[in-house]
Parts: structure tokens; C-alpha cells; sequence
């Protein structure tokens, strides 16, 4: 317990940790979008972690930002372990766990989660002021319920009338239709 409190006390919490976050996010993002370019089809790995490195500094060195990052984290930690336990009590259910990721009802469940999670850590971090939470909020659950009624509409299907069973034509009522004979060169004759 008092290497806890010490690292804590170093800015373990407070500076390190937030910095690692910023510096991770910042380079991955770098990496994948290759907006140094490329260097022998690879991305340019030097500047990327620079660019990083700076930016996770230059957060750090922000000290409302801190606050901020800080709160965020907590309701992004929230949020995973949330996500974790849904996706474990659908994999008890009988969803195949292989099956988890490319269920788009799961999808949407873990994005409104998301969104509910980061709605409350603005507000949480004063980013958000109250009325324009209780506004953000009702705008969502119209919006959620307007998109609820437009996916039952169009996954409904049309019902048709039952159709009666197709008999086979009869002499003289339409059968398949008779072609003229063929003339010996091939050539179809027309009657005139």
C-alpha cells in the first residue's frame, strides 16, 4: 500500500500515466495514418514517436487538460469493463463469442454505451454544462427512439396475399407458345 502511495505521490497517476495514454494513442494513430509518409513501405517510425513524444509533453504540461484526460479515463475504464460484461453474459446466452464482434445489435449496444459513458464524463469534467446535458440527453433518446421505429418499419416484411397454386395449361388455353417450323438453311420463316 505505501508503493502505491508513493507512486502517487511521484505523479504516477497525475502525470506519468496520462502522458503514456496521450503518447500510445497519438503514435498509433500516426502510424496507421502515415501522414509522414513512408519510408521503404514502412510508416516513418523516428518522426512519428517524436511527434508523439512532444505532444504527450506538451498534455502533460497543460495541467487542465489533466484534469480532463483524467476523468475520461475513468468512464473509458467504466465503459470497458461494462463492454467485457455484456459480452459475458452474451457468450452465457449462447451467442457464439466468434459471433460477438460482427453482431451489429452488440455494435450498437457498445456505441450508445460508449457515447452514454462519455456524455458523463464531460459533464463529470465540466465540459458539458447541465442544461446542455439535459438537452444532449433528451435529443438522444428521441433520436434513439425515432431510429428504433424506422428499423421495425423496414424489417417488416410485406405480406402477401396467398397465391393459389399454378396448373399446368391445358390444350387450347395458352400454353407455351408454338414457334414456326425452321427451313433447311436454318432461317426461321415469319408468315406474312
Amino acid at each position: 500500500m505505501n508503493t502505491f502511495e508513493a507512486l502517487a505521490q511521484l505523479g504516477l497517476v497525475d502525470v506519468i500515466l496520462p502522458f503514456i495514454l496521450v503518447f500510445t494513442i497519438t503514435y498509433a494513430v500516426l502510424q496507421n495514418t502515415r501522414v509522414f509518409g513512408v519510408e521503404n513501405g514502412k510508416p516513418k517510425h523516428k518522426i512519428n514517436a517524436m511527434i508523439a513524444f512532444i505532444i504527450g509533453f506538451l498534455i502533460v504540461i497543460a495541467t487542465n487538460l489533466l484534469g480532463i484526460i483524467n476523468m475520461i479515463v475513468m468512464y473509458f475504464v467504466l465503459f470497458l469493463i461494462t463492454g467485457v460484461l455484456i459480452s459475458v453474459i452474451l457468450g452465457v446466452s449462447g451467442l457464439q463469442t466468434e459471433n460477438i464482434g460482427r453482431n451489429k445489435s452488440v455494435g450498437a449496444l457498445m456505441f450508445v454505451l460508449f457515447a452514454v459513458f462519455m456524455f458523463f464524463a464531460f459533464k463529470r469534467a465540466q465540459i458539458i454544462s447541465n442544461q446542455t446535458f439535459q438537452l444532449l440527453i433528451i435529443g438522444a433518446v428521441i433520436l434513439g427512439v425515432l431510429l428504433l421505429v424506422v428499423s421495425f418499419v423496414l424489417k417488416t416484411e410485406p405480406t402477401l396475399a396467398p397465391t393459389q397454386p399454378r396448373r399446368p395449361p391445358q390444350a387450347g388455353q395458352g400454353g407455351p407458345m408454338q414457334l414456326p417450323p425452321r427451313n433447311p438453311e436454318g432461317h426461321q420463316e415469319i408468315p406474312i
